[in-house]
């Protein structure tokens, strides 16, 4: 417990703001290490990895905003962010690619024996997104897979809430797409049991279980990996695309001329 009291601490004095949305300075270990100690907490511990496209959908969805500035880890995952964090001299903040603190979180998960549950993405795709994890890692303890669907139908939250409750899951991944995942979350932290660690994950569940492949590693070093995601997404990414090389860029601007005016 003194361990959990000591992150949430840090959690509060190293973070810096981008467009009224708090982001954490924090390396991909660090990171986990401060998950890892929320895992025996007696709340849940939301973690959210943002880039830009959640800063400019959150101002205008109060909900999402509200969410955002109330989640217990927030990780920065988008170079926009962290050059919009030097533009406007705010702390420094390091990029942590959220693919990347999945998988090494999911590590962490098997190394300790936590319980996991996928909920969301499209049907049959977590139950393939969890078959790799524990190819990847034969000791995770996967206790649940829903995608949250029965023969195209929806199934109601409570119904899934009572699975997750039922299956004594520590870790809950949500791969509902942002802002759902993130509200989805919130709406039901009250309701989820035994889960202490709660992270939206986009389209993780797609990357693991094959559908759709990760950037050539030069890409990812270079930020680039957006370019191999809209030609394998067009129509679906090219609205992120807009939003975070021209939409979040003006605003951030805006905003560097705004604050420098009033000094």
């Amino acid at each position: 417990m003194l361990y959990y009291k000591f992150f949430s601490h840090q959690r509060m004095t190293n973070r810096t703001s981008i467009l009224g949305i708090p982001f954490d300075a924090v390396t991909r270990p660090a990171a986990v290490e401060r998950v890892a100690g929320a895992i025996h907490g007696r709340q849940l511990f939301h973690v959210v990895t943002a880039g830009p496209e959640f800063v400019m959908a959150a101002k205008n969805n109060e909900q999402f905003r509200r969410v955002l500035q109330s989640a217990d880890l927030s990780i920065p995952d988008g170079f926009g962010i962290i050059l919009a964090s030097r533009l406007l001299g705010r702390s420094r903040l390091q990029r942590v690619s959220g693919m990347d603190f999945l998988s090494a979180l999911i590590q962490r998960a098997a190394v300790d024996g936590w319980g996991v549950f996928l909920f969301g993405a499209s049907s049959g795709i977590a139950e393939q997104a969890a078959a790799y994890l524990l190819r990847q890692h034969p000791s995770l303890k996967v206790v649940g897979v829903d995608s949250g669907f029965r023969s195209g139908w929806r199934l109601p939250d409570k119904f899934i809430t009572w699975r997750i409750r039922r299956s004594g899951a520590q870790l809950l991944l949500v791969a509902l797409g942002a802002p759902k995942q993130e509200v989805w979350i919130d709406q039901h932290r009250r309701t989820l049991g035994r889960v202490r660690i709660a992270v939206g994950v986009g389209g993780a569940f797609d990357f693991w279980s094959g559908v759709i492949s990760r950037s050539p590693r030069l890409l990812q070093q270079i930020g680039l990996e957006w370019l191999w995601r809209l030609f394998q997404e067009p129509r679906r990414r090219w609205p992120r695309i807009v939003t975070a090389i021209w939409r979040f860029p003006l605003a951030v601007l805006r905003e560097k001329l705004r604050v420098d005016g009033n000094n």
